[in-house]
């Protein structure tokens, strides 16, 4: 299995070792056809919307991303421009899954906050197999309100949207990578279960 993760320019080296250890290979790039290639594509976490918007248009990915038919995981905010719109940069989004994103209540400038949580599931989700109590280390200033209970899978404290999907699209406000043996059953969950 060939995962592609889309070069968004931040480090990767943590989520490229836990896919390592699961046995798979993957590939960062910028690169439409090797995207087009891979089994399954992670939109890593890095950086601000719409930056992240900007890079993609850039090298063309914006489009190709809004059809793929193949897995889609958005990480932090790889799952924020996998919606329709973020404050953050007041920017539109790739569209995939419906929803706004908006800056946390409470947050003043831009600065995130940091803290683990136990997720509160609202529905089924194959990402979610064998997940019970255990806590993901969350990182970040905007977030998705689980306003829309159809693309809402769990959510944590301050009303924010833990995990989100719509069709092959999936999206965690987590990072996988930092949440020990929870975030690689995630992890292992996206790439062996959807």
């Amino acid at each position: 299995m060939l995962v592609a993760i889309v070069n968004l320019n931040g480090n990767y080296s943590k989520l490229v070792s836990e896919l390592q250890s699961l046995g798979v290979t993957s590939l960062i790039t910028r690169e439409e056809n090797k995207i087009l290639k891979a089994d399954k594509v992670i939109i890593p976490g890095s950086g601000e919307a719409f930056s992240a918007i900007k890079r993609l248009n850039l090298y063309n990915l914006g489009s190709v991303l809004k059809i793929l038919k193949k897995p889609v995981l958005g990480i932090s905010l790889g799952m924020q421009i996998l919606c329709e719109h973020s404050e953050e940069g007041d920017v539109f989004c790739l569209g995939c899954i419906p929803g706004r994103v908006k800056k946390m209540k409470g947050i003043v400038g831009t600065a995130p906050v940091q803290y683990f949580s136990e997720l509160q599931q609202l529905k089924d989700s194959p990402l979610l197999r064998g997940i019970k109590e255990e806590k993901f280390y969350f990182r970040h200033a905007y977030c998705v309100p689980p306003d829309d209970k159809t693309y809402a899978v769990s959510a944590v404290r301050n009303n924010v949207s833990a995990v989100i999907q719509n069709n092959n699209y999936y999206g965690v406000q987590f990072f996988p990578e930092h949440s020990g043996s929870a975030g690689k059953t995630v992890l292992k969950n996206f790439l062996f279960e959807t």
